[in-house]
């Protein structure tokens, strides 16, 4: 027949022989209103090469016969896509074929997630069988279902239970790694024989092993992801002794393992967990292992490297619930391990330390004068993590100096101490107050404008740092400077001018101050006694009058507070007249002798 395609529309039943004879039809889609395939109804079909069973709930029953063999044996198969739980005569225990057995050309098959078993024999000796895609809701597999193929991975997330005695994957030669995501119990399986086989990855389920068929020929790298495990198979070995024929004889039989001794490794997340269960016989690894056992505190959560031993799987796991304070920690960390094909989580024990991250605590350095109270004391911090501040500080330092206002000039250290804080360990540094010397000033009201020849003046400057004040006099022979009594005097000798200067040189505390003048000017004459000299001088209407002046004498006038008042360079005979002047006492200077003039 020509036929190429089919369209089945709703069909419930593919009778016997109804495609017989279709030789060109390649693509073929059975709808998932069908339930039942018959007898010889793909005889003839030499090339159809892709079959898509449409997904659905309802089981589809294939007929197992057809004049060849198996329901499909003279189809030229290169892949399926099984969308449903397919059912046939394998079930019945003296047929040890399926509708898909012996398929030679099948390289692939996909098998979506409403399928939940896959049926004994279903592609046993499907010899270029390669892959075997989705698989993510079966939860069984029959006997002998992928025996013979040449599949090197096989992934079923969800599966539960093997078909009566296993043999799943007997002669698969090729097969490199087996997952079998929620296996329970494997004591009465067995993965036959599968000499290249290296790696067998069993999820979160497993609970027994109770016989030592299942790993009976494995010799690469056993994964148990369970935490549930707790029944492994052992025998110790032993002696048979029987008598036969009159004669004794000793059988020994060796000790048996239900995980066989040549394993190459069993990783295990918690290998502490499992140590009494499989340590004395196995090398027992961890699938993941943390590196870090002592980190500092970076105010962020700690950045845990680890050695990842579970081969083609990466790593990744939730880094918000690990604890960043400082203490130390044993605890479970949530584990994923992922590939394109599977995903499982498990705990991880951790066990690690943050150590407090060092803050250094410095003093500011500060200064100031003798007698002032000392400025707020702070300090600077050195270390703190992730942009933090003090205000993570359970107590701030205290940061003090012995140093008070009476203290000396000098330098005195300033410390801090008693700080607090969850994840900082403090190095506490020192820091310095300059006490400098403190400025003072001489207050000194006296006036001296009425002092008279023969008197004895107290002198009453004062500094303001309580410090006494000393004095000197240019003219000791017009103004003598004595002490009595811890007092200071100034005596008026004769006439004549003289400065008398208070100071104070200052001390350990304080600087020097700034002198204070005053002038001292005494006249032992009236205007009469003036007019008799060389020189004639009147007072009249608030002017000095000067004549009979020599010629390129100087004339001076000031007042009492040392102010100068006018100042002149005579000619010969030369008559001069002052400005009004205010009321007081004024020392007229002419050349060398001084004269002290009343303006009433």
């Amino acid at each position: 027949m020509s036929i190429e395609s089919i369209d089945f529309g709703s069909i419930e039943k593919i009778e016997d022989q109804c495609l017989a004879g279709c030789s060109s039809i390649d693509n073929l889609v059975i709808p998932n209103t069908v339930t039942e395939i018959g007898q010889d109804a793909f005889s003839g079909c030499s090339s159809l090469s892709n079959i898509t069973f449409q997904s659905g709930h309802e089981k589809l029953y294939l007929s197992d016969y057809n004049n060849e063999g198996p329901l499909f044996a003279e189809c030229s198969l290169d892949s399926v896509f099984i969308g449903r739980n397919l059912t046939s005569k394998t079930d019945v225990a003296y047929i040890e074929s399926s509708p898909f057995s012996k398929s030679k050309m099948l390289r692939s098959v996909y098998v979506s997630d409403s399928v939940t078993y896959i049926g004994k024999y279903y592609f046993r000796d499907c010899e270029n069988l390669e892959h075997v895609y989705g698989m993510n809701k079966v939860d069984s597999i029959g006997e002998l279902s992928f025996a013979g193929t040449k599949i090197k991975k096989f992934c079923a997330p969800s599966l539960r239970t093997f078909g009566e005695y296993g043999y799943a994957f007997d002669k698969c030669q090729n097969l490199e790694e087996i997952v079998l995501g929620k296996i329970e119990d494997v004591t009465n399986y067995c993965i036959g024989d599968c000499p290249n086989l290296r790696n067998i990855y069993i999820g979160t389920e497993l609970r027994k092993i109770g016989s030592k068929r299942f790993f009976e020929n494995f010799r690469g790298k056993l994964y148990i992801f369970s935490d549930k495990l707790s029944e492994v198979y052992y025998k110790e070995a032993y002696d048979h002794n029987y008598t036969q024929y009159g004669q004794s004889f000793t059988t020994h039989y060796p000790a048996e393992y239900g995980i066989p001794s040549t394993v190459e490794a069993v990783y295990v997340a918690n290998p502490e967990r499992y140590q009494s269960l499989l340590g004395k016989f196995y090398n027992v690894k961890p699938m993941l292992s943390f590196k870090e056992s002592v980190v500092e505190y970076s105010g962020k959560t700690p950045e845990l490297t680890f050695v990842n031993n579970v081969d083609g799987y990466d790593v990744t796991f939730d880094k918000s619930t690990t604890p960043k304070d400082a203490g130390t920690y044993k605890t479970n960390l949530d584990v994923i391990f992922s590939n394109h094909d599977w995903n499982v989580s498990v705990a991880i024990p951790c066990s690690y330390t943050i150590t407090k991250a060092p803050l250094t605590i410095i003093p500011n350095s500060i200064k100031r004068n003798y007698g002032e109270e000392n400025p707020e004391l702070s300090c600077t911090y050195i270390g703190f993590k992730n942009k933090e501040t003090y205000e993570v500080l359970e107590k701030v330092p205290n940061v003090y100096t012995i140093a008070t206002s009476s203290s000396d000039v000098g330098t005195y250290p300033i410390y801090c101490s008693d700080a607090e804080a969850k994840n900082y360990a403090f190095d506490y540094k020192q820091g310095m107050l300059t006490i400098d010397k403190a400025k003072q000033e001489i207050i000194w009201e006296q006036d001296f404008a009425n002092a008279e020849i023969g008197e004895t003046i107290e002198l009453t400057a004062t500094s303001n740092s309580g410090l006494s004040v000393k004095y000197r006099s240019t003219d000791l022979s017009t103004v003598m400077i004595s002490s009595q009594g811890g007092k200071q005097y100034a005596s008026i000798l004769k006439a004549g001018t003289a400065v008398l200067t208070a100071y104070q040189n200052g001390d350990t505390n304080y600087e020097e101050a700034d002198e204070v003048n005053k002038i001292i000017n005494i006249q032992n004459t009236s205007i009469d006694a003036i007019n008799n000299g060389n020189e004639k001088i009147a007072v009249e209407n608030g002017s000095i009058t000067i004549s009979q002046i020599k010629e390129n004498e100087i004339i001076t006038v000031t007042n009492l507070s040392g102010r100068t008042m006018f100042v002149v360079h005579a000619e010969d005979e030369q008559i001069l007249k002052t400005p009004t002047l205010a009321k007081g006492i004024y020392i007229l200077s002419i050349g060398s002798k001084n004269y002290k003039v009343a303006i009433p």
